[in-house]
């Protein structure tokens, strides 16, 4: 059996998923134990306890020990797919696999792990056979509805966590294993700045910071508040040199950038009072295409500690974005909107 590594060590691209797949949910299993729990909570909408129980004074047949911890026995089997379908032979191979190892009724899981969901047609079949074999539960799940119960379960202050998610995300993107979602939203925590971002329709960060054009649209975070949302349009990390912007890789890292998009960004520079942008170091700059001005709200203590992820469906219910859709209607979907 071959523990999963963090060097890599396959040539097959489905192994590499796989073990990329493990690393993550290994993260979050050494992050907490419950974190694990409520991702599979999440994932298979039931109770997935995950770890030791504590118990004290628990009767049992002639006696009653002073404390019982147990662990429930669980063995989640996954077949990962790089594609929609599962192979209709392999998955019953499968289920006939983990059949002959005889576990207690509930405790044997196999998830089909894929780019696109199977039919729903496909799937009931699967799980009666599943059931039929010693009680062995099916799940489906893809590799966008895996990101999206990470994203949920970091908390606000889990930073690093939340990086290695959006490093996974990017890798999962990098495979087309996942769109770049129409209804993502990546808020920044703008403070000095905040004026100048507006008023040129640019954001900007040090380029060793994880790329955000996965997401289509960005907004500004201020004071308790996501004041404006603007639409994506370009990025490219850009330095000055001999008092002239220059263009990393000589393109953009995302989109085109124009040669108006060029001077408006040394506008930027040259305009910004309260950080030296000319003095040589690099940065990102996103290009925007508009910030126009809404009014999310920021419930809970204190504000962003940096920047964060939001599907805009859990924002807006009943919303669904479209590649088409345009962030003056996402900001006036947004106004009076709250989030914690």
């Amino acid at each position: 059996m071959a523990r999963v590594s963090y060097f890599q060590k396959y040539t097959q691209r489905e192994n590499h998923v796989t073990n990329n797949t493990l690393l993550m949910l290994r993260h979050f299993y050494r992050s907490s134990p419950d974190k694990m729990s409520a991702l599979l909570n999440a994932i298979f909408e039931e109770e997935m306890p995950i770890g030791l129980n504590f118990q004290q004074q628990v009767g049992d047949i002639h006696s009653t020990p002073d404390a019982l911890i147990t662990q429930e026995p669980l063995n989640i089997y996954v077949e990962a797919k790089l594609h929609g379908g599962l192979w209709d032979d392999q998955i019953r191979r499968h289920l006939d696999s983990i059949a002959a190892h005889q576990h207690p009724q509930g405790a044997a899981i196999l998830v089909g792990l894929t780019c696109d969901p199977p039919s729903s047609d496909e799937i009931e079949a699967v799980k009666k056979d599943a059931t039929s074999k010693g009680g062995i539960q099916f799940f489906s799940v893809t590799y966008g509805n895996l990101v999206r119960e990470l994203k949920k379960i970091c908390a606000e202050y889990e930073q690093e966590l939340a990086e290695i998610v959006g490093d996974y995300q990017e890798f999962l993107e990098s495979e087309k294993l996942i769109a770049n979602s129409a209804g993502s939203l990546v808020a920044v925590p703008c403070g000095t700045s905040w004026k100048e971002n507006i008023e040129y329709n640019i954001y900007y960060e040090p380029p060793s910071r994880r790329r955000k054009f996965n997401c289509p649209f960005m907004g500004i975070y201020h004071s308790k508040l996501i004041s404006h949302v603007g639409k994506i349009r370009a990025a490219a990390v850009c330095r000055i040199e001999d008092r002239q912007l220059t263009v990393e890789a000589g393109k953009a890292e995302y989109g085109e950038l124009s040669a108006d998009d060029q001077n408006r960004i040394k506008e930027m520079i040259d305009n910004t009072e309260y950080y030296d942008l000319a003095n040589g170091e690099p940065h990102r700059y996103y290009v925007i295409d508009r910030f126009y001005e809404t009014r999310l709200q920021k419930t809970s203590y204190g504000g962003m500690r940096g920047h964060r992820y939001f599907d805009l469906a859990d924002l807006i219910p009943g919303f669904a974005a479209t590649p088409e859709t345009t962030a003056a209607e996402v900001a006036e979907q947004l106004r009076g909107k709250e989030f914690e």
